[in-house]
């Protein structure tokens, strides 16, 4: 077991497969449009009747705060084992994220286009060639806007956060407090466009570089049973909470330290690492499946379990039918990935 680091190359991967699950419970029951296509279950206490499916799609939306957690984490990490410069960093960074989802773009928006149907102007409404220009390049959401696929909303999110990573990475050992003060404000900062996307996301991914500085014996310190009720307890008062950023750094925090603590073997560990190294072509594509596409047939059994156990597995096969595909043109050898 891997000791020197809270969060190991494989836990990394642990947590993307957790998050993935995640998102795609959440995407699937969270919403109202949808909450008429599933058989929910509810708790009747008084007058106040409770959908817990629903509920539940609430609260994996702690799934975008455990990517960003995790990527403040692997890049802070990376950039105090290596001596990279500000370019260098860039360039490797936005190289993988634009080509992956560059791939993506070009593959699944013609399909929507001129196989479904849903056309540009479906998508974007007014001055639909400005707005696919910028969602083109994952800058849509800065302005307010959702992009062709609306959950690509994200990659504002992510742009905007490796933009400020070295910046953040200078100051963040003697100006600590004052960044994650800062992050805190923005969070209330959510109606302005350019900081809507980060705005409840920059305190997990802060969080997560200054994790990465902690002294791993640190944790070894903490008991099982602590990170556990701490991480339940968490769950419940979210909520409840009007400071649902901080919560769910908190969860990513307790969740990083159980799987540390834990130590995933066997079956169940390959499973959630196999989901893990799919999860940025999951998250891409998986709204087109599930909600554009084939609505009708996800959600034709009404049961929540099988919707979910179904839509997990068909998108898993189509990401390493992909990977099969950008192995197969040598992708990854071509763009030096």
């Amino acid at each position: 077991m891997d000791k020197s680091n809270l969060i190991s190359k494989d836990n990394s991967l642990v947590l993307k497969g957790f998050g993935i699950l995640l998102m795609l419970f959440h995407h699937l029951f969270y919403s109202p449009e949808s909450q008429s296509l599933f058989r929910d279950y509810h708790i009747n206490l008084g007058s106040i009747d409770i959908g817990i499916v629903n509920q539940l799609g609430l609260y994996c939306k702690l799934c975008v705060a455990i990517f960003v957690f995790a990527s403040g984490y692997g890049l802070e990490t990376t950039y105090l084992s290596r001596d990279l410069s500000v370019m260098t960093f860039y360039k490797r960074r936005f190289k993988k994220l634009f080509l992956n989802y560059w791939f993506i773009w070009l593959l699944f928006v013609p399909i929507g286009i001129f196989v479904f149907g849903r056309t540009m102007t479906d998508a974007y409404g007014d001055h639909a060639v400005i707005k696919m220009i910028l969602d083109f390049f994952g800058v849509l959401n800065l302005t307010g806007a959702l992009g062709y696929n609306p959950t690509w909303w994200f990659y504002s999110c992510i742009i905007v956060l490796y933009l400020l990573f070295p910046l953040l990475h200078k100051l963040i050992s003697s100006k600590w407090l004052l960044i994650l003060a800062i992050s805190i404000i923005v969070s209330f900062c959510g109606g302005l466009p350019i900081i809507s996307p980060i705005a409840n996301y920059l305190l997990p991914f802060i969080t997560g570089m200054l994790v990465a500085r902690i002294p791993v014996s640190t944790f070894d310190k903490l008991k099982l049973q602590d990170t556990v009720i701490a991480f339940v307890l968490l769950s419940v008062v979210r909520n409840f909470s009007g400071m649902v950023c901080v919560i769910d750094t908190l969860l990513c925090l307790t969740f990083a330290v159980f799987l540390y603590q834990v130590s995933l073997k066997g079956w169940l560990q390959k499973v959630f690492i196999q989901l893990g190294k799919h999860s940025q072509n999951i998250f891409l594509f998986h709204t087109f499946i599930y909600w554009y596409w084939f609505r009708e047939e996800t959600y034709i059994t009404r049961d929540p379990i099988i919707i979910f156990i179904q839509l997990t597995a068909v998108c898993y096969l189509i990401s390493v039918a992909i990977e099969f595909v950008k192995q197969k043109i040598g992708f990854y050898k071509l763009f030096e990935i």
